[in-house]
C-alpha cells in the first residue's frame, strides 16, 4: 500500500513515536519526546493563524496530516487530533482573549462537548459548576473547554424545543482539578481525564459559540460546519490505524491472501471517496463562503463509510494475525486496543 505518510512526517520522528509509545501507555500520557515533536512541529495548531503561531493548513491538509499521525501510533495521533481540534476554538474567541493565551507556545486546549455542568449568569459573571469527562490530553492542557446547562434563579433554562438551554466556556489550567480515571484498555497515552471546576465565577467574555456565524477570524475553516468538521477529523484517525494495522498483518503472513487484498481495496477506495468529497466541500467553501446542504450531508455519509470499512477490516483481520497480535507489547495489539477503545467516542457510535 503506498500513501503519502512520509511525505508528511520524517522518518526518524515516525521512528522515534513508535519507539516510545510503550513508555507514553506505560505513563498514561504521552512520552516528553514525543510533546517535545508536537510543541517543534506546532502540531497542536494545525487550524490556528500563522500570525498567531500556527500552521493555517487548510482543511484538507490537517485530515491527511492527522491521519499520518495516528497511522504512526494511534494515541499520538488522536492527541493531536483532539487538542488542534480544541485550538481551532480561538476562531470563535475575541481577539483580546484569545491573544494572551496563544501567546504561550505550548497553547494546548482540552475538555469536553458533554452538558455535565451548570452555569447562571449574575451580576459579576459565570457562577459555574460541573465535572467533565474525557479531556484528551489533560496532563499538558493550558486551556479546558466545557459545556454546561444554563439556569436562571437557580433553575435550568429550556430552548425553543424544550431541551436544556447550553453554552461553551473555557477555563485556565490552574481553575480545574484533574481526576486520574482514564482506566481505559486502549489510548491509555491521550490521558483523557475527567476535570471538574467550580463553585467559580468567570467573567462573561469565557462564554463562546461554535458556529460559522459567531467566527471571529477571518480564515475558511472557521466557516466549515463543525459537526462535519469532528466526523471528518476522528474518522481519518480510524483510517490511519487501520491501514497500520493492515502493513503489520502483510509482514506476518507468508504470502499476500485474497481476505487482505480485498479489505485494501475497500478501504482504499473509501479513502479515495471521502477525500474527494472533503476537497469539494473546502472549494465550495473558498468559492461561495460556504457548503452546501447536500455536500455536508455527503462528508458525514463518506464519513461513516470510511469508518465502517476501517472497523471491518480490523475484525475480520486480527482473528488471522495469531499471537502477535493478541501479545500485549505488540505494535499490533497496541493499534486494536487504540482503534477499538477510541470506537466508543459518542460520535462515531452514532456515525
Amino acid at each position: 500500500m503506498i500513501l503519502p505518510f512520509h511525505s508528511l512526517i520524517a522518518p526518524e520522528a515516525v521512528e522515534m513515536i513508535r519507539d516510545t509509545a510503550a513508555e507514553a501507555e506505560t505513563a498514561s500520557q504521552l512520552h516528553p519526546a514525543q510533546l517535545e515533536l508536537a510543541y517543534r512541529n506546532k502540531w497542536f495548531n494545525l487550524f490556528v493563524p500563522k500570525d498567531r503561531g500556527g500552521l493555517e493548513l487548510s482543511f484538507p491538509e490537517a485530515l491527511q496530516l492527522e491521519e499520518a499521525l495516528a497511522w504512526t501510533d494511534g494515541s499520538f495521533g488522536w492527541t493531536i487530533t483532539l487538542c488542534s481540534g480544541a485550538n481551532y476554538f480561538i476562531g470563535f474567541l475575541e481577539p483580546e482573549v484569545s491573544d494572551p493565551l496563544f501567546k504561550d507556545p505550548e497553547v494546548c486546549f482540552s475538555g469536553s462537548g458533554a452538558a455535565t455542568g451548570t452555569a447562571e449568569l449574575k451580576a459579576d459573571g459565570y457562577h459555574i459548576s460541573g465535572r467533565w469527562k474525557y479531556a484528551t490530553g489533560a496532563p499538558h492542557a493550558t486551556i479546558f473547554t466545557c459545556v454546561c446547562n444554563l439556569k436562571e434563579n437557580g433553575v435550568i433554562i429550556k430552548d425553543g424545543n424544550g431541551n436544556p438551554a447550553t453554552a461553551a466556556f473555557w477555563f485556565h489550567a490552574n481553575e480545574v482539578r484533574q481526576l486520574h480515571d482514564w482506566q481505559m484498555m486502549g489510548m491509555k497515552a491521550t490521558a483523557s481525564l475527567s476535570f471538574e471546576a467550580g463553585p467559580v465565577v468567570v467573567p462573561v467574555t469565557r462564554r463562546f459559540v461554535i458556529d460559522p456565524a459567531y467566527a471571529t477570524l477571518p480564515q475558511e475553516v472557521y466557516r466549515y460546519p463543525f459537526l462535519q468538521f469532528a466526523e471528518a477529523t476522528l474518522c481519518v484517525n480510524f483510517s490511519g490505524m487501520a491501514i497500520r494495522f493492515l502493513e503489520i498483518y502483510m509482514k506476518h503472513v507468508s504470502e499476500r491472501d485474497a481476505v487482505a487484498a480485498k479489505l485494501e481495496q475497500e478501504i482504499l477506495q473509501a479513502r479515495d471517496l471521502f477525500y474527494e468529497k472533503i476537497n469539494s466541500s473546502w472549494k465550495q467553501l473558498r468559492m461561495q463562503a460556504r457548503v452546501e446542504e447536500g455536500t455536508l450531508t455527503e462528508i458525514s455519509n463518506r464519513s461513516r463509510e470510511l469508518y465502517a470499512v476501517c472497523t471491518k477490516l480490523m475484525h475480520n483481520l486480527y482473528p488471522l494475525t495469531g499471537m502477535h497480535a493478541a501479545d500485549s507489547h505488540s505494535e499490533a495489539n497496541r493499534i486494536w486496543r487504540n482503534f477499538f477503545t477510541a470506537s466508543q467516542h459518542k460520535l462515531l457510535r452514532e456515525i
